[in-house]
């Protein structure tokens, strides 16, 4: 299908993405404590080398489209709206490339719209839980979903420019190493062992850009941090107050629960791929995250949004939905 072909065929659905991600966008940024010019400077300060915490060193990505935001806005326009602007770019980057990496995989525009509405459900949760605004975030739900649909489609050439890219992003695109082995082991179990290769280019691709530009681009070298669930244990307080994290968390997680147990059975291998995928990379985020800022889970509910719609490809959309009433 030609590009403005596919444009007139999606243009409702894409309407919705786009206006989920003005929501997504402006929830973020008027739910932050700080100011856009604080947000902003954290951006700058990580472009010069000069960020306070190492972790986020290597995350040039929106950093680099600030800084040219910066340099090609017209004199005296306002940089508060600029900030605006360049967050629903980004919102609306990450859910396009989800919507279309689930179209791409379905064949399906409804099942791509849920995909986006479960996703933007989780992501309104994150800024309540974290103070600061994080652009990486909207960059890793796309990653994210462009590194299960190549998965899906075995297309691993394509998928290590995506793992490149993303590593500029976020530590998350190490990621497509286990997704790529979730979906291999699925599929072929161990039948073909070369066929686990790229699985491996991708996670040591992506520690070593993660690792040069964390260390090889920084000015100034701060201690390391510990551990995420080190610092997790820490502030254990949080997780019993009653408006906090927790809560927050299991409302997110029934939502996909309940629709995971929608799903007609048995479920496919794919299926079962991205709900291993989605569990491992939990795991290793509880290791490596910090559980009081939701923001961490967002790959593994991007993964999950995709374990939601992908069953049935064969089926029309109306056959989909009949098939949640019956549960086959």
């Amino acid at each position: 299908m030609q590009l403005p072909n596919a444009l007139r065929h999606n243009a409702l659905p894409l309407a919705i993405v786009l206006s989920l991600a003005i929501l997504a966008s402006q929830f973020s940024f008027r739910l932050r404590d700080l100011t856009w010019a604080d947000a902003v400077a954290v951006q700058l300060r990580i472009w010069e080398g000069r960020v306070e915490i190492p972790e986020f060193q290597n995350r040039i990505l929106a950093p680099a489209l600030t800084v040219l935001a910066l340099k090609i806005a017209p004199a005296g326009f306002s940089e508060r709206s600029l900030w605006h602007i360049l967050r629903f770019v980004e919102a609306a980057a990450g859910f396009v490339a989800l919507y279309a990496a689930v179209f791409q995989t379905t064949g399906s525009r409804l099942r791509a719209v849920v995909s986006v509405g479960l996703v933007t459900f989780a992501y309104l949760w994150a800024p309540m839980t974290d103070s600061g605004e994080n652009p990486s975030d909207f960059f890793d739900i796309g990653f994210t979903a462009l590194i299960v649909c190549l998965a899906l489609a075995e297309k691993p050439v394509a998928l290590m420019l995506v793992v490149v890219l993303a590593s500029m992003n976020r530590e998350s695109a190490a990621f497509a190493g286990v997704v790529w082995i979730a979906v291999t082991y699925g599929r072929y179990e161990a039948r073909d062992l070369p066929k686990y290769l790229p699985a491996l280019a991708y996670m040591a691709v992506s520690v070593a850009i993660v690792w040069g530009l964390r260390y090889g681009l920084a000015k100034e070298f701060h201690p390391k941090q510990t551990l995420g669930a080190l610092e997790s244990l820490n502030r254990w307080r949080a997780y019993f107050h009653p408006t906090g994290v927790t809560p927050m968390f299991a409302a997110t997680a029934l939502v996909f629960y309940a629709l995971l147990r929608l799903m007609p059975r048995p479920w496919t291998a794919d299926q079962k791929a991205t709900m291993g995928a989605a569990i491992v990379c939990a795991l290793i985020t509880a290791v490596f995250g910090i559980w009081t800022e939701l923001r961490i889970w967002l790959p593994c509910w991007v993964m999950l949004s995709f374990t939601a719609v992908i069953g049935s490809n064969h089926r029309s959309d109306r056959e989909w939905l009949t098939s949640l009433q019956r549960r086959e």
